[in-house]
């Protein structure tokens, strides 16, 4: 029930009361009445006074939030405003950009300008890849020298001259480290390439002092070749299809009796033979008997056992060597025909 109501009501009807305790009674009720709505009305203005200050503290952070947002903007470079450099710190030359490039740093002798132009150019070359190889990633690749800290030469670029080397096509019979370059790789011989005297290839890059060195040398050649041959010195050649081997100048059974080599073996075609000679016939090539034999020789004059001639076209390969120094025949009166050494790369 509403207070106010109630007191009224009270009010009204103290004049029909019948008892004085009644009376009292009813005094009470009133008066609690009348406490209850001071109570409200009192919490009702704290409740004002709270919204209030919290109006205020917004108010407050919102001014401070727009003052921090106009003095940052303040503090940006407007259009045609002095640029204002920070203050270098001591030791470093001086206040001007000058001072700083040119400040020679303790220990190398060198500017900060130069250690920048260094460093500048060292990621110019590392960043291309075909260019600069460490020995342990690449054998056959290229190194750099030069000075990283002169502005005024060219980048180390040398892509118009770039060619990495394929040990792989080291092969047993290069005599040399130039001889196995003038069969795979000529270029690398002439200019604009040049030698170390050590075994190496230089490319000096135009317009620049950088100088470009092949690590793949002379004593790299050998190492790479003694590996790579040592597999196939104890075994005996066999034929590896035509297009692998490589004739060499012959003879003619009828006429010599010796053929020098070094080879890996020799085709004979036998165009004349005694009439009489006894053979047999495979389909289109005859197998004669009996007239004659031939015999690899090593490079200390010592022959393996013969091997004798059969087919009117055949190929004989050393049995217990894997190059022969020559090769001996031995065939009768009559017996003609061609031996064309050959050797296998």
């Amino acid at each position: 029930m509403d207070p106010i109501q109630l007191v009224l009501g009270l009010v009204q009807n103290i004049a029909s009361a019948q008892q004085w305790g009644q009376l009292f009674s009813n005094l009470d009720v009133i008066l609690k009445g009348i406490n209850q709505i001071i109570k409200g009305g009192n919490t009702l203005e704290q409740e004002v006074l709270t919204v209030q200050a919290n109006q205020l503290t917004a108010a407050t952070q919102l001014t401070a939030s727009t003052n921090t947002i106009l003095a940052a903007i303040a503090r940006l470079p407007q259009t045609g405003d002095p640029v204002t450099l920070p203050t270098a710190p001591t030791g470093y030359g001086g206040a001007d950009a000058d001072a700083i490039w040119g400040y020679t740093v303790a220990g190398d002798n060198r500017t900060t300008g130069a250690r920048i132009v260094t460093a500048g150019r060292f990621g110019v070359a590392m960043s291309q890849s075909i260019e600069v190889y460490q020995r342990v990633r690449d054998p056959a690749g290229w190194s750099i020298s030069g000075d990283w800290a002169n502005p005024a030469q060219d980048d180390p670029s040398h892509y118009d001259y770039s060619m990495v080397v394929d040990p792989s096509t080291i092969l047993p019979t290069d005599a040399s480290f130039t001889t196995w370059l003038t069969r795979v790789y000529p270029s690398l011989l002439s200019s604009p390439y040049s030698n170390d005297g050590t075994g190496h290839i230089l490319y000096a890059q135009p317009s620049s002092d950088w100088l470009w060195r092949l690590d793949f040398g002379i004593a790299e050649f050998a190492a790479y070749q003694g590996h790579t041959t040592a597999p196939i010195l104890n075994i005996p050649p066999v034929w590896p299809l035509d297009g692998n081997v490589t004739f060499i100048s012959g003879g003619d059974l009828n006429v010599d009796d010796v053929i020098e080599g070094p080879m890996h073996g020799c085709e004979v075609l036998i165009t004349s033979a005694p009439p009489g000679s006894a053979a047999f016939i495979f389909s289109d090539k005859t197998s004669y008997r009996y007239l004659g034999a031939l015999a690899f020789e090593d490079d200390d004059g010592y022959v393996e056992t013969p091997q004798n001639l059969g087919f009117d076209h055949a190929v004989y390969c050393p049995k217990t060597m894997a190059v022969a120094a020559r090769v001996r025949f031995r065939v009768k009166q009559g017996v003609t025909g061609p031996v064309y050494p050959f050797t296998i790369p």
